[in-house]
């Protein structure tokens, strides 16, 4: 199983009135995405499914990436903000285990399951993304192989020359 942890791109802070629920994206994390998102389809990674939290601001993130693996990306209310290992168990386990699936949520949780799949401790700034390669989704089974910072990637995309 390849999967690919993103944290929610760049969030307006909760205003008076409005759940965490509801949070959005702010411009720059709009603006932050897309460019990641044309950095991601010169990666071509063969991402089999996109998958985000029930909140606003990770199904714009999911939205804003997802056509860099030619997808739509799919609600999975498994992963909002409390998410465990044995729900990523669950995840996976509809898919065949070669599968590369790029899950978008929320912190501390992708920094935790991260760590419980592979030991290492990363630093989870919105809009990472962490590369696990998992040959079982059990504690400390996986290997990191990469961590995209969000800025560096933006970077890259904005770039790229216009396609």
């Amino acid at each position: 199983m390849h999967l690919y942890f993103v944290r929610h791109g760049l969030a307006a802070r909760a205003a008076a009135g409005f759940s965490d629920r509801e949070r959005t994206l702010t411009d720059r994390g709009r603006a932050q995405l897309e460019a990641q998102q044309r950095a991601l389809q010169c990666l071509a990674w063969p991402v089999a499914q996109v998958l985000h939290s029930p909140l606003v601001r990770a199904q714009q993130t999911a939205a804003a990436l997802a056509p860099a693996f030619a997808l739509r990306p799919a609600e999975e209310p498994l992963l909002q903000p409390g998410v465990t290992l044995a729900d990523v168990q669950e995840i996976a386990s509809r898919y065949p285990a070669d599968a590369h699936l790029l899950l978008v949520g929320h912190q501390p949780d992708m920094g935790r399951l991260a760590y419980r799949l592979t030991g290492a401790s990363v630093v989870v700034q919105e809009g990472i993304i962490m590369v696990i390669e998992a040959p079982a989704v059990r504690p400390q089974q996986g290997t990191l192989r990469a961590v995209y910072a969000p800025e560096d990637l933006a970077q890259l995309g904005r770039a790229l020359p216009a396609t």
